[in-house]
């Protein structure tokens, strides 16, 4: 999803779930695991995804024939989003975990994606989300279904209408993040080894499951999630 595999040459490639968001109409799990999603207002766009070179890092490198061009459009309204509406058990990892997608942020203090409840309670704190940050920021939330624990960067590390590839690894307490291939710091509240899920709350893209209803909606496109 990221360079197209290059410079790797045995490329493993077996992601527990993947969207393309190539299709308004038919949110499909590509990586055959069935976690099939139900878009409430996402739209296509055609043109503006994939432009050469910015696709491929490092730039001199070449595009090989398939490529993604395609994204799904959100808007900043609670009901816009896709909900995976019965994901597997392989989407529920509790100490080890990669998100990798591509997005092209229109707007700060929004949330891309959340996998879990985030109530107005400790008790409601469960799976992990990603939003936007005051000052274009990023921030990683966890949840181990009593307590939280969160990841944020200083100030300005995206660009507004850029593309933009994000990949966060999670590893019994400890997360990195990277923005178009380069570590970016960033600093943690800590204590959160494991991640606990709630069978009260569905994964979203777009917007974040918050004292029990979609809020925050996310501003921008987003395009091939794993």
């Amino acid at each position: 999803l990221f360079n197209f595999g290059t410079p790797e040459t045995n490329i493993s490639f077996s992601p527990q779930a993947w969207w393309k968001l190539n299709d308004q109409n038919a949110i499909t799990d590509y990586s055959g695991n069935g976690n099939t999603g139900t878009n409430n207002g996402a739209t296509d766009i055609s043109s503006g995804v994939a432009v050469t070179p910015s696709w491929k890092i490092p730039s001199a490198l070449t595009i090989p024939t398939i490529n993604y061009t395609t994204a799904l459009d959100f808007v900043d309204t609670p009901g816009d989003k896709i909900e995976i509406t019965s994901p597997s058990s392989s989407m529920q990892p509790t100490t080890t975990l990669t998100l990798s997608f591509w997005a092209n942020f229109k707007q700060d203090a929004n949330w891309m994606l959340s996998n879990g409840g985030w109530g107005q309670s400790s008790s409601a704190y469960s799976g992990y989300s990603i939003q936007t940050y005051n000052g274009r920021s990023l921030k990683f939330w966890i949840g181990n279904g009593t307590a939280s624990g969160s990841f944020t960067t200083g100030a300005s590390v995206f660009n507004l209408n850029q593309w933009h590839h994000i990949l966060i690894t999670y590893d019994s307490g400890t997360a990195i993040l990277y923005i178009d291939g380069n570590v970016v710091s960033w600093s943690g509240t800590g204590g959160i080894n494991s991640i606990a899920y709630s069978a009260s709350y569905n994964p979203i893209f777009g917007s974040v499951n918050l004292g029990g209803a979609a809020q925050n909606a996310y501003e921008g496109l987003l395009s091939n999630a794993a």
